[in-house]
């Protein structure tokens, strides 16, 4: 991570999105917290946590922007930080992790340096959330309630 970051250079906002989901495994997320394979749930907080802890770190290292204006950081979370869904523990609990990582870099940063957002889309219901997610795993903030 820190070879990719400092080889682009000067970075003005750094839009940390990526994810990992082991849930998915064998094509269903029911998957009851006690039968969670422990290098499934060292997988997720790999990507989710310490992945996005690394590309903050080094995005904070770079110099300032060229405009002298603050840098800033937009974490995409998601509802599953908040959200009890049946069979994602081991995603739910990386999303909450990371909304706790982005919070802390933005409190320990000297004020007025780095501009810190972190905000999640809603319950959605895509294709590939409804793929997994149970039918009454979730209510859809779109009107949605079922697997179409």
């Amino acid at each position: 991570m820190t070879e990719i970051i400092q080889s682009v250079g000067e970075i003005d906002v750094l839009i940390p999105c990526a994810t990992n989901t082991s849930s998915f495994e064998g094509g269903t997320a029911v998957h009851p917290t006690k039968t969670i394979k422990t290098e499934n749930l060292a997988a997720d907080y790999t990507v989710n946590v310490i992945g996005l802890f690394h590309m903050v770190r080094e995005f904070l290292a770079l110099p300032s922007t060229a405009s002298g204006g603050p840098k800033s950081v937009i974490h995409v979370s998601s509802c599953a930080a908040q959200l009890y869904i049946p069979g994602m523990a081991a995603y739910c609990s990386t999303k909450s992790a990371a909304n706790q990582i982005v919070t802390n870099f933005g409190f320990d940063e000297p004020e007025g340096n780095v501009k810190f957002y972190s905000y999640h889309p809603g319950s959605i219901a895509t294709p590939l959330a409804t793929e997994y997610v149970p039918a009454d795993g979730v209510t859809w903030e779109d009107g949605e309630s079922s697997v179409p």
